[in-house]
């Protein structure tokens, strides 16, 4: 299958925006590439720089944008999830838990691959804290049978795993 992708690259503070036409296996590589860059740049970071010039001013905003939706999302889940190991959690990460939150709820106008994405991102997030699960696990429980079909195994697995412990 031939798809027409966006790439956005950011260098330096700056978005590229580039269409370009490949298979969706060549995709797929692409954005787990690009997703573990960003992590893998967030660990030498610090966190400020991290948070302030990337989420809050880069990340957020394409986010908003219609296309491309959860790419952003993940490598936010990607760039956050070192910082959790460290004594105390850093600025922002409450607030990115709270509008990942967000697009969990029933009336979020938010589409059903984006809920995904945001459920991913928050189960990261949470470190293990169960008491970070409750709002995945409510909204895995209200899906119709036919939303929970096109979940991800692995990720159905995840969740009904925590489901065991709540």
């Amino acid at each position: 299958m031939i798809k027409v992708v966006r790439r956005t690259h950011i260098v330096g503070g700056f978005v590229f925006s580039i269409y370009v036409t490949c298979s969706l296996e060549k995709f797929q590589e692409y954005r787990f590439n690009l997703v573990k860059s960003f992590e893998l740049a967030a660990c030498w970071w610090c966190w400020d720089d991290v948070h302030s010039r990337y989420v809050s001013k880069i990340l957020w905003p394409l986010v908003k944008n219609e296309k491309g939706k959860d790419i952003p999302l993940e490598i936010i889940g990607a760039v956050c999830r070192p910082r959790l190991f460290e004594q105390t959690e850093k600025e922002g990460v409450a607030e990115i838990r709270r509008r990942m939150k967000s697009a969990l709820n029933p009336h979020s106008p938010v589409s059903f691959l984006l809920q995904v994405q945001s459920a991913q991102v928050l189960i990261k997030l949470a470190n293990g804290d169960p008491r970070h699960y409750r709002d995945i696990l409510s909204w895995y429980l209200r899906l119709e049978n036919d939303k929970v079909q096109q979940l991800p195994r692995l990720f159905i697995n995840d969740l009904e795993y925590m489901r065991s412990f709540s």
